[in-house]
């Protein structure tokens, strides 16, 4: 049970610790908890033909300018690894979290920085999230371990890369009688997420866990840069969402019955969208672990694995994306078929470059990179260069068809496995991975 809890939480949540929230946040409560009532009914969308290929050549972000669109969401760890989770926000700028807190490159991996509030335990980092190199925003928890049914959070925010914070709150969370499950441990607790799109219209989506295995959601969204936050009703799915714009945003729900869900009213309500597989993969289930990342606010891509079951566990038989090119309003699929032998390796970490160039690495200790040049209409294969020495790459992100970082963990199907102790030839300890040619090499 704890395993099963523990992989609905890990595939869709930024795991850490949480920062230090001043003893007054009980008193600031301006949140009370609330009774939110059932969501409106699922409303099936089916993708319709392919949308046109993008035009233009794709731009990359100034390394000291904001970014023109959001960028890539954090990556996740492992639940007992090193490095928990980073994000890679320019070719050259991105932070990485440990449990010594949060730490800053703007050179490419080379030098890092911990920034950190000062006095605020690194333990207690709960999300994190930066539009561009200066501006950033971190959850942050009132206790080191939450243990009670009632749960205090901040959110800290930053527009000089971490040189100062100023902090406001989220209020006190009611669980409903259950009691969060302490901290980090073993990926139990309280997981926060923040994203912005722009400096100012952003959301912090929660997720709880008890010791009694329950779940509870919390969505909370803000105009003015998180100085306020109003409460919304919790969104489907894990607390892992991507918005396209002010407006609309994207959830994924895992498991048998999940899918995507969009809403159009900035998280207040949410409906389902059909992603049909297509007909060379009738008979197959569309897997989803994260929702789509978009180059603009219409050229979005959908990471997904089309699977079958066989005896009693899940065969992947093609990897891909679903594209769209009009905002999400129809979506296509681009996939390329698995060879045998990589079928039946789980948790295929994928990722769009720009608008043309996708990537998926597959095969036994990711020891292949798959490669789209034109948007997922023809596929090439290289060896990645990791050479299984990594029981599980489970992020990653590229700011370029160059660059990109990946996170990686003990094995996808159980922490019981890994390197005992790690050696050359097999590191468990969770590393924070960059390449700087596509996926063929990393350090």
């Amino acid at each position: 049970a704890r395993l099963t809890a523990l992989s609905v939480l890990l595939a869709g949540a930024l795991l850490g610790g949480g920062l230090a929230v001043r003893t007054t946040l009980a008193g600031d409560d301006r949140y009370p908890a609330v009774t939110v009532p059932p969501g409106p009914p699922t409303t099936a969308v089916p993708p319709t033909t392919a949308p046109a290929a993008a035009t233009g050549t794709p731009t990359t972000a100034a390394a000291a300018a904001p970014a023109r669109f959001p960028s890539a969401p954090p990556m996740v760890g492992d639940a007992e690894g090193t490095v928990l989770a980073a994000q890679l926000v320019t070719s050259e700028s991105g932070w990485a979290l440990t449990r010594a807190g949060l730490a800053w490159t703007g050179d490419g991996a080379r030098s890092w920085r911990t920034i950190t509030p000062a006095k605020v335990p690194g333990g207690r980092v709960r999300g994190a999230f930066f539009l561009d190199p200066r501006t950033g925003w971190m959850v942050a928890s009132a206790r080191q371990r939450e243990t009670g049914s009632r749960v205090q959070l901040a959110v800290y925010r930053t527009g000089d890369a971490g040189g100062s914070w100023q902090w406001s709150s989220l209020g006190e969370l009611d669980l409903g009688g259950d009691n969060a499950a302490g901290g980090y441990e073993g990926g139990f607790g309280v997981l926060a997420l923040p994203s912005f799109v722009d400096q100012r219209h952003g959301w912090v989506a929660v997720q709880t866990s008890s010791d009694t295995y329950e779940a509870h959601s919390f969505l909370f969204r803000t105009t003015d840069g998180g100085a306020t936050w109003d409460r919304l009703p919790p969104p489907p799915g894990a607390p892992r969402l991507a918005f396209s714009s002010r407006t609309t945003g994207w959830s994924v729900v895992q498991g048998g019955a999940g899918g995507l869900y969009r809403t159009t009213d900035a998280g207040r309500s949410w409906r389902g969208v059909a992603l049909a597989p297509p007909p060379a993969l009738r008979g197959t289930s569309v897997r989803l672990r994260e929702p789509p990342t978009f180059k603009s606010q219409r050229d979005g891509f959908l990471p997904v694995e089309f699977t079958r079951q066989e005896g009693g566990q899940p065969r992947i038989l093609a990897a891909g994306f679903y594209v769209t090119a009009d905002g999400g309003a129809t979506w296509a699929p681009r996939y390329v078929p698995l060879a045998e032998e990589d079928e039946e390796h789980g948790l295929l970490p994928q990722a769009a470059a720009d608008r043309r160039t996708l990537l998926a690495l597959v095969g036994p200790g990711a020891g292949k990179v798959l490669t789209s040049r034109d948007g997922g209409g023809r596929w090439s294969t290289a060896t990645s260069g990791l050479e299984g020495r990594y029981p599980a790459v489970r992020g990653l992100a590229f700011a370029d068809p160059g660059t990109g970082w990946a996170v990686t963990g003990r094995s996808a199907g159980s922490l019981d496995y890994g390197c005992h102790p790690p050696t050359p030839r097999c590191d468990d300890r969770g590393v924070l991975l960059r390449t700087t040619d596509g996926g063929t090499t990393w350090s």
